[in-house]
């Protein structure tokens, strides 16, 4: 035996509106995720970074090195199309050094007061070194809202009434009086 469903109709008209929202956005493009901000400490005496990976990150967050003592920031290994950085020697609780990579692809750093370009680019970062990693995820596709072709109204089209033609009315035609001739005498 069948079992009726009396909500059916509820849910397709659910389905689609959400589906109809679903679409307008992606017509008119939803609004992308904001940009974040991560932070990458430097305990004091430590000699790390804390963070050491900080996973797969997107294109645009920003990622500061809050110092606590006296390092700086080295890129190692990044992808070809990247552009090196060097932080300057942070020394103090209120050095900073900031970065916002845009290139999709791995980059490894180092502290080159406290380790190396070989630490840093090793198959698998040693907890002990100061070394760090992040990952720049690839950009989603910018996807341009769609505009519906404009299709003018279909109007009926605009035909002029059909009229009879003017004709004059029938005249008898003028035909002036007859006159005789005016013939000249005969002369012999």
């Amino acid at each position: 035996m069948h079992s009726i469903h009396t909500n059916r109709p509820l849910k397709l008209v659910a389905m689609a509106a959400t589906a109809t929202i679903t679409a307008a956005m992606i017509a008119v493009g939803a609004p992308a995720a904001s940009a974040a901000d991560l932070i990458v400490q430097i305990p004091v005496k430590q000699n790390l970074f804390v963070a050491q990976n900080l996973g797969t990150i997107n294109s645009g967050d920003k990622i500061t090195w809050k110092n606590n003592d006296a390092h700086n920031v080295v890129s190692a290994r990044i992808p070809a199309s990247a552009a090196t950085f060097e932080s300057p020697f942070l020394s103090g609780p209120a050095a900073t050094f900031a970065l916002t990579p845009t290139v999709a692809g791995n980059y490894r750093y180092y502290c080159s007061l406290h380790s190396d370009v070989a630490a840093a680019n090793a198959a698998t970062q040693d907890p002990g070194e100061m070394v760090g990693q992040f990952t720049v995820g690839a950009a989603a596709p910018v996807v341009p809202p769609t505009t519906p072709p404009v299709v003018p109204p279909v109007t009926d089209p605009v035909v002029p009434p059909v009229t009879d033609p003017v004709v004059p009315p029938a005249t008898d035609p003028v035909v002036p009086p007859a006159t005789d001739p005016v013939v000249p005498p005969a002369t012999d």
